[in-house]
């Protein structure tokens, strides 16, 4: 008997540590390994849910999360994962659910009271979410998942300065944390900073690769961060509506100015730019597989 629960938790251990490194296949076949024993085992049935669920094959993940509860109703952390999965079927009633459910049995849960938080917040509640963001922030002030869904919330209400005075302190706590990098990385990218932007967005999809929205971020900042876009980076820090009021500006007040061959090779060099931008952005996407969406 001693041999089949040290064997368990061998590959309870292994798992633990595949998930941690985003490998969720490997979580599988630790737990494949552990035997007839993870079939009693709530920790079992949440790693193997936590690994479907990082494979976003959210049947799968249902089911290991309700066979861990069959063993323990109240386990918070199955009751977590099951609102998790249940979200992102689109199932908001049944994600609230299991959110409340695992906040009756540990109200104090930092990461149920943030994620619920999220959740009634894109509902629109941006008032109670707040409340609940800082309730969690309360609890973990440093946790990344808290500073990230705090960020989030306090941008959604309209206070962009909060939002990425957030985001930057919990990156700055949590200097790995893949979310963190990837909303700091957005924020820059709204506010034109593609170099710096695109370096955060390359870093969070290295450091998770098995998040396939953070490939995406990936290929996105590759994209960006071609050579030949690196014309494109002054336009759009500049913005193009700005760059087109200059140029009339200069040629008109060049030809006023008697210098009519100046302003004829300026309206040149304005129109190759304007076609450049028409042209090679849409190869570059095509290159690197971007749908017109992704960006």
């Amino acid at each position: 008997m001693s041999e089949t629960f040290e064997r368990l938790d061998r590959s309870l251990a292994q798992a633990r540590h595949w998930l941690s490194m985003g490998r969720p296949e490997k979580v599988l076949d630790a737990l494949a390994d552990a035997g007839p024993a993870a079939t009693t085992s709530p920790d079992a049935f949440l790693l193997r849910a936590a690994a479907h669920t990082q494979l976003r094959r959210w049947e799968e993940a249902r089911q290991a999360a309700e066979d861990g509860l069959a063993l323990d109703p109240r386990d918070h952390r199955l009751l977590e994962v099951l609102g998790i999965v249940h979200w992102n079927r689109g199932d908001r009633p049944a994600a609230e659910k299991a959110f409340l459910a695992g906040l009756q049995s540990v109200p104090e849960d930092a990461h149920l009271l943030a994620r619920y938080a999220m959740l009634v917040a894109e509902d629109g509640q941006l008032d109670k979410a707040g409340k609940l963001a800082s309730k969690a922030a309360a609890v973990r002030p440093q946790d990344p998942l808290v500073a990230e869904v705090r960020s989030k919330i306090a941008y959604l209400a309209g206070d962009t300065k909060a939002a990425r005075e957030i985001s930057a302190a919990g990156l700055a706590h949590a200097p790995e944390d893949p979310h963190l990098h990837a909303l700091t990385g957005s924020y820059l990218l709204e506010d034109g900073s593609i170099g710096r932007a695109t370096k955060h967005h390359l870093t969070s999809a290295s450091i998770d690769p098995g998040d396939e929205n953070l490939r995406d971020l990936g290929r996105q900042a590759k994209y960006l961060r071609n050579p030949l876009l690196r014309p494109m980076w002054f336009i759009e820090k500049v913005g193009p509506g700005k760059i087109w009021l200059a140029w009339i500006a200069i040629f008109f007040g060049l030809r006023a100015a008697g210098l009519v061959t100046i302003a004829a090779m300026l309206s040149l060099c304005y129109l190759v730019v304007v076609v450049y931008s028409w042209v090679v952005p849409p190869l570059l996407r095509r290159y690197y597989k971007l749908g017109k969406d992704d960006l």
